[in-house]
């Protein structure tokens, strides 16, 4: 499963989508007043995308996130259910 994150473009044009296990870094960038992300990818490619480097970083924390939720197992809850003292797993 390829986690893909939709970014603002830098300058004018469409939004750019990124799978972001092929981003290795990335680096604040601006020039002509406009100011974004460089993204260096797998295979030494560079791309510029009009989010913050903070944004970027959120994007790939929240897939992080979310994979190493999803591998560990969720503890089970136990809850109050209704109001007579019945508990639920």
């Amino acid at each position: 499963m390829s986690n893909v994150a939709s970014f603002k473009p830098y300058g004018r044009g469409e939004r750019v989508y990124v799978v972001l296990a092929n981003i290795v870094w990335f680096e604040p960038y601006s020039s002509n007043c406009d100011s974004g992300t460089k993204l260096h990818l797998v295979e030494e490619v560079e791309l510029l995308v009009g989010d913050s480097p903070g944004d970027v970083a959120m994007a790939i924390d929240g897939v992080a996130l979310s994979i190493s939720n999803a591998e560990l197992p969720r503890p089970a809850t136990v809850e109050w259910v209704g109001g007579k003292g019945e508990r639920r797993a």
